[in-house]
Parts: structure tokens; C-alpha cells; sequence
């Protein structure tokens, strides 16, 4: 797997979600909601898309179980 394919910048993590980054930065320090922290690459934050994923499947589950 391409390398570039395992990483989501910051803009393109606010598109999937369809939100702002302050948005984002709350997720993030958010403890019961569990949003993937980014990784440090250079000096850029790169959020892990496996990760993503994952806050996706137990979110949505969350949610079903709770509708």
C-alpha cells in the first residue's frame, strides 16, 4: 500500500467529517468520545485513516444502540 494512502492532513480530515477544525480539536480532546489523536510527521499532523475508521465502526455502533 502507497504510503500517501495511510495519512489524512488536516483539511482533508475536515472534509471527510464535513466540519471545522475547531470542531475536530474538540473530538480530539474529547475523552469519552474517543477521536484519534494525529501523528507528528515533520512538522505536519496526520491523522491515521485505519484509525479513522475505527472512531467511525464504534461511533456509528454507538449511535444505532442508542437510537
Amino acid at each position: 500500500m502507497d504510503s500517501t494512502n495511510l495519512y489524512l492532513t488536516g483539511p482533508e480530515t475536515k472534509k471527510r467529517y464535513r466540519c471545522s477544525y475547531q470542531t475536530i480539536w474538540r473530538w480530539m480532546n474529547d475523552p469519552e468520545l474517543g477521536f484519534p489523536k494525529p501523528m507528528k510527521i515533520g512538522n505536519r499532523n496526520r491523522f491515521v485513516i485505519a484509525e479513522l475508521d475505527a472512531f467511525d465502526r464504534r461511533h456509528r455502533a454507538t449511535t444505532e444502540v442508542a437510537a
